[in-house]
């Protein structure tokens, strides 16, 4: 399976997106097309908005204060390619969350805290989103 990528980012401040987003290795090489959304009134209706209009396999959400290092789109391919043999039907992954005995689940940098959250892991781990709808 080759996914294609697309990433969207609401940005309210072009100075955090330049810095942040824009100088991650693969957005700068073209490799990972980018979609800047700005003056949205809901970050709800923009990103509804980028849904209905994507063409692409592999959505991403962003916010303009995320760096992603060189190797993190490939890694993100890799693992949708094992979610979709474990469930064809996936509609949702993240980062970060919290799993369904209430654990803390994932390994990111937080840049308000300045450190470290979670710890890598091996195996895909299932959210507690209670009931949920599968998107058709």
């Amino acid at each position: 399976m080759k996914n294609s990528i697309h990433l969207y980012c609401l940005s309210n401040n072009e100075r955090t997106l330049k810095r942040d987003l824009l100088s991650s290795p693969d957005i700068i090489a073209g490799s990972v097309p980018v979609t800047v959304i700005r003056g949205a009134r809901a970050a709800s209706a923009a990103y509804h908005g980028a849904i209905s209009a994507a063409d692409s396999d592999i959505l991403i959400f962003a916010h303009q204060d995320i760096y992603f290092p060189k190797w993190w789109f490939a890694r993100l391919q890799s693992v949708c390619e094992m979610l979709s043999l474990i469930d064809p039907n996936w509609a949702v992954a993240g980062l970060f969350g919290v799993s369904a005995d209430g654990q803390l689940a994932g390994h990111l940098w937080d840049s308000a805290l300045g450190r470290v959250c979670g710890s890598p892991f091996d195996a895909n781990q299932r959210a507690n989103y209670g009931k949920f709808h599968r998107l058709q």
